[in-house]
């Protein structure tokens, strides 16, 4: 972990510290070697939040985009079940940041228990990651020519897709560098599933503090393109279902004769 209490104080390690868990409140040992970033590490071999991984210089550059009030937050829900949120926003978005492979299960009760949440995957995994999703990206269609940017799967190839599309919650994939964030839709589409790209600055200022994000926030811009989107495939299966009402030009109506 990046935090925990020390004198009841929210701190990162430093050497010869002592602190507790924010979670379970068993005793934490400060780890400050010169391999690994400065981390604390339970001193028994105590089961703690079962929801935590691991951290990696990833989830640490992640987080250090946000206020340190914001990071390893234990939120707690009404009937007594808490866990460690990554962030967790001044408005109460959470973002979940996940490197290592995730059981189905789990990832479904955190959405659940998280609710308005966000996550970050790192596409950068395996090897073949990022080859197979930009494989599977070239592939996508554009149906909507005011939005060239935004793309429709129609089929779902490759781990990430397969694992990621289509949830329930916004999911951002991160191949790090100066590439954008993919940003996957939570909007399981009549006839694919939608992505769209987004400068990872402009995710960070969106759901940062309110007061910096100027005319930039995620939560309006999730709720214009979902309803733009609903919007669109509603019209797109009206069209089909026309289509499929359609008579043909030479075909003769069948009329019912009267008996006398």
């Amino acid at each position: 972990m990046k935090l925990a209490l020390v004198d009841g104080q929210r701190r990162g390690a430093l050497p010869k510290l002592v602190g507790e868990c924010i979670y379970c409140g068993s005793a934490m040992i400060a780890k400050c070697g010169d391999v690994y970033a400065h981390h604390w590490a339970h001193k028994s071999r105590q089961e703690c939040d079962p929801w935590w991984e691991n951290e990696t210089e990833w989830h640490r550059g992640w987080k250090n985009q946000f206020p340190l009030s914001w990071q390893e937050v234990v939120h707690r829900a009404q009937d007594g079940e808490k866990h460690i949120a990554d962030v967790q926003t001044e408005d109460d978005w959470f973002i979940e940041f996940q490197h290592s492979r995730i059981r189905p299960e789990e990832r479904v009760a955190r959405e659940a228990f998280y609710g308005k949440l966000v996550w970050v995957v790192d596409g950068r995994l395996r090897p073949t990651y990022e080859e197979s999703f930009h494989k599977a990206l070239g592939a996508a269609v554009a149906p909507i020519r005011q939005l060239p940017s935004l793309g429709r799967f129609r089929q779902l190839k490759g781990h990430l897709l397969e694992q990621w599309a289509g949830r329930k919650v916004h999911v951002l994939l991160d191949f790090g560098g100066a590439s954008p964030l993919w940003w996957l839709l939570p909007l399981r589409g009549i006839q694919g599933r939608w992505i769209m790209p987004m400068c990872r600055a402009d995710f960070i200022q969106a759901i940062g503090p309110v007061k910096l994000r100027g005319d930039k926030d995620f939560g309006v811009a999730a709720d214009r393109y979902i309803g733009m989107l609903k919007e669109f495939e509603l019209m797109e299966q009206q069209a089909n279902n026309a289509r499929s009402r359609a008579i043909e030009p030479l075909a003769i109506p069948r009329t019912r004769h009267r008996r006398r």
